[in-house]
Order: structure tokens, then sequence, then C-alpha cells
């Protein structure tokens, strides 16, 4: 993660890293208690939101990476938090999608879904979305986390939806990108790849870009998810796109 001109990220060796952008100068390190490779950091007004291998969510001073606060969860984060309005929002592998005040780290509410949750949750118009290894996309109602729909996939959904122009873009395990009806979860199309599809989609211009463990990345139409091109990789497409001018 990119801010005020430094890079933060989470690594294996149990550590988070802040960087100076332009020189790649050390500039501190956080420890933890487990892994932070799958877990993102989200950077907001100066402090920095993390999962952890040791069951936890950290919140770190952006300038000193001193802890400020931490909620232990019942088991690992892997999810990336979404910060929005003062909220942290953040899935667990314990099942549950939690809310945290963003200042205190006090829990305002979980919901539990019926399987591991290493989607990364979507935050949009006071409805969070998120996927479960259940085989289901979740939309809650943000302030007070009441189910407001679920959609029932083919297999576990590891991506982390992106929502835009009313719209839910979701890939799951059973090979298809999922395009949901935000307000109501119903299924307006899917594309399906060559295999697992674990890459969380960027959708800009009309266009939604995934990767597939098919060894491709895919250009869909995003109104009516026909194929408009697709790349051949070496390797499967754990990776979620990043689009930037027209590439």
């Amino acid at each position: 993660t990119i801010v005020d001109g430094r890079v933060y990220f989470g690594s294996e060796d149990n550590k988070t890293y802040c960087l100076d952008a332009l020189t790649g100068a050390f500039v501190w390190s956080y420890t933890t208690g487990g892994d932070v490779g799958f877990s993102s950091p989200a950077v907001v007004d100066g402090r920095v939101y993390v999962g952890s291998g040791d069951q936890k969510l950290h919140c770190l001073s952006s300038s000193t990476g001193t802890e400020i606060w931490s909620y232990t969860t019942g088991e690992d984060v892997m999810s990336s938090p979404a910060v929005v309005d003062g909220r942290v929002y953040v899935g667990g592998l314990d099942n549950k999608t939690y809310f945290f005040d963003a200042l205190t780290g006090v829990n305002i509410w979980s919901y539990t879904t019926g399987g591991p949750v290493f989607s990364s949750p979507a935050v949009a118009d006071g409805r969070v979305y998120v996927g479960s290894d259940d085989r289901k996309v979740y939309c809650l109602d943000a302030l007070t986390g009441v189910n407001i729909w679920t959609y029932t996939t083919g297999y576990i959904v590891y991506s982390s939806p992106a929502v835009a122009d009313g719209k839910v873009y979701v890939g799951s395990y059973d090979h298809n990108v999922y395009a949901l009806d935000a307000a109501t979860g119903a299924k307006i199309w899917n594309y399906t790849t060559g295999h697992w599809v674990c890459s969380s989609p960027a959708v800009v211009d009309g266009r939604v870009y995934v990767g597939s463990f098919d060894d491709k990345l895919y250009c869909l139409n995003a109104s009516t998810g026909a194929y408009l091109w697709s790349y051949l990789t070496g390797g499967y497409v754990f990776s979620s796109p990043a689009v930037a001018g027209d590439k």
C-alpha cells in the first residue's frame, strides 16, 4: 500500500514494513506473532491496519510503527482490512466478518459464516460485501451486520468482491467470475474460466480484469460478461490486477 511517499507491506517473516517510496530506505518494521504474508495493510488517517497469523488485527502508527491497538480473533486474519468512515471491516479464519471502531479497536459486531473468510470485504453504499469458504457471497448492513442477502456459488469464494455501477463482481473456485445485483444478490451473468478464480476483479471503464488458475488474465465486458481478451502467463494467476491509465 502506497500512501504519502511510503510503502507499507507485510511479510512471512512475521513483520509489517514501512519503506521510503522513492529510495526504498527502511523506515520502520513491526513484528507480530505470526506471518503477514496475505493481509495487505490499509493506511488511513495516520494509522496502518493489518491482519496477521497471530490471530490478531493490528492498528499501528503510520509514522513510527508503534502499535496503537490490536484485537484477538478466534483464528488467523488473512483478509485485508477495509476502512470506511472511521470503521474497519475484515474477515477472519474463524468464519467471521468483523466490524471495529477504527480509533479504539472496539468490536461493534461480527457476522458468522459457514467457513473461513479469506476474502477481503468491499464496502459501498452502507453495505459490506464479502466471500466465504462456505461457497457464498454475503451482503451485510455495514452498521448492524444484519444479513441482507447471500448468493451461493459452486465452490469456495476466496476472491474479494469489487463493487461498481450497482453490481458486485467476484470470483469463485467453481471456475467462474460472477456479476451480481448489488441490491438483491441476483445473478446478472457469469463467465467460466478454465480453473479456480482466486484473483479479485478490477473494474474500470466498463471492463472487468481478473486472473485465473488456468494461467490467464481475462478482460470481460462489465455489463454482459462477454469475453474481450485474455493473456496467457507462465503460471496460475493468484494476484489481483491493478489498472492505471490504459494499462
